[in-house]
């Protein structure tokens, strides 16, 4: 950011936030100070933010969820689906077997998608494959989130490990050693830097308000605004990575549709958009699993307290 604007930009940051319980007094002292633009990283202070917005008109408030926009406070979140359906190709050609395992983090808005993206990747190069879907906020006994009981399953996407317990956010693709520890194939790299940038040169430029008087805005970026990566932990084949590249370009150029028409749920369902494309608010309100994963979305009573509040907030 000071390279960008240098010394047109004063920047502050607070830590250690605690969402429920003194985010909407940390707002108000942030936007007592007469702050231009708030950038908060959780959606769990998404009700502070709309309560403190309401309060001070003169500060833009942004924070970090997906379909959750309103006209005081924008939103902004990568395409995780594309990344993953990179990932999910990437697995399909690494296992030696036709199950691949995925932990989701929570069943909120976008989270459907990326799981069938995944899907959609991995039988792109192994058409007979399943995903073995299970979930980091409803764990069932005598299924561990490293697929330890399932021995066909060695590839998995998987949580961070290096997360506070109870976090559940989203690792990438790994492999699973014979001593049970999780070794990075590819981890998507989320490059929040180019969401601030793109924002506060909106901002300086004045087009942060042209034509969005009144609306409700969501920046949903991905390969094509360059706001997401692959960083890639093991030595590919040289094919290999010449595919993946490729197909990170054709994302970018919007040129490959990741959901074509004629695929099918669970129950083989016929699924279709309603058009020639998915808009982006079918991808992001997607509630149903492609029809090789196995495994389901979770019901709100299996879920844990804090992924509970994360709906209600959705």
């Amino acid at each position: 950011l000071k390279a960008e604007f240098g010394d047109r930009l004063l920047i502050t940051n607070r830590e250690n936030v605690s969402p429920e319980v003194d985010a909407e007094q940390i707002l108000e002292e942030v936007a007592h100070d007469n702050a231009d633009v708030v950038f908060t990283t959780s959606i769990r202070m998404r009700p502070a933010c709309l309560k403190v917005a309401a309060q001070h008109p003169k500060t833009k408030f942004l924070n970090c969820c997906l379909n959750t926009p309103h006209p005081l406070v924008r939103t902004y979140y990568p395409r995780t689906y594309e990344v993953n359906y990179l990932l999910g190709m990437l697995a399909g050609i690494l296992s030696k077997t036709d199950r691949v395992g995925y932990v989701a983090a929570n069943p909120v808005y976008g989270v459907p998608a990326a799981v069938n993206a995944f899907a959609r990747g991995l039988r792109a190069v192994r058409p007979d494959a399943h995903v073995v879907l299970r979930w980091a906020c409803a764990p069932v006994e005598g299924q561990p989130l490293n697929f330890s009981d399932r021995q066909d399953i060695t590839l998995l996407y998987a949580r961070s490990s290096s997360e506070p317990a109870g976090s559940d956010r989203d690792y990438g693709l790994c492999r699973r050693l014979p001593d049970g520890s999780l070794q990075p194939v590819a981890l998507p790299v989320w490059k929040w830097e180019v969401f601030y940038i793109g924002i506060i040169r909106s901002i300086f430029e004045g087009t942060w308000d042209s034509g969005s008087s009144g609306k409700a805005i969501n920046y949903w970026w991905g390969f094509r605004s360059d706001a997401e990566r692959l960083d890639y932990y093991e030595t590919l084949p040289k094919g290999t990575q010449q595919l993946l590249d490729l197909l990170e370009k054709n994302l970018a150029a919007n040129e490959f549709p990741i959901f074509p028409a004629g695929i099918f749920a669970q129950g083989h369902i016929p699924k279709a958009p309603t058009a020639d494309t998915y808009t982006p608010k079918e991808l992001m309100e997607m509630d149903w699993l492609d029809e090789c994963v196995e495994g389901e979305l979770p019901s709100y009573d299996a879920l844990d307290a804090k992924t509970r509040g994360i709906l209600n907030i959705n």
